[in-house]
């Protein structure tokens, strides 16, 4: 066999072997891109799903937070009520005292 022969037949099996291994690289990248892809979408709903989490308990904060302040408007109305109630009853025991000595 003649040295070119040789020689071409050794550049198309080391440009097979080459085109092999492209292929091989590009399949595992298209492996890799489709794992990325996919860990991605994965990422992308967990993230969603935090979010709305996040907004779910926001809610729930301000909703306890105007509770709380609807409490203590309450408790302050209360204390109110039990001021007057007692400045009342203080003024009828005093007047009842009064009575009381006149009699």
């Amino acid at each position: 066999m003649s040295y070119v022969l040789q020689f071409y037949l050794s550049m198309v099996l080391n440009a097979s072997n080459f085109l092999s291994q492209l292929e091989d690289n590009l399949e595992r990248e298209k492996k890799v891109r489709g794992d990325v892809e996919k860990s991605k979408r994965k990422v992308e709903q967990d993230l969603k799903m935090t979010q709305e989490t996040v907004d779910d308990l926001e809610r729930v904060k301000r909703d306890l937070e105007d509770n709380g302040r609807k409490k203590d408007q309450e408790i302050n109305s209360l204390n109110n009520r039990l001021d007057d109630d007692a400045s009342l009853i203080a003024q009828l025991q005093k007047k009842i005292k009064e009575l009381q000595v006149g009699f």
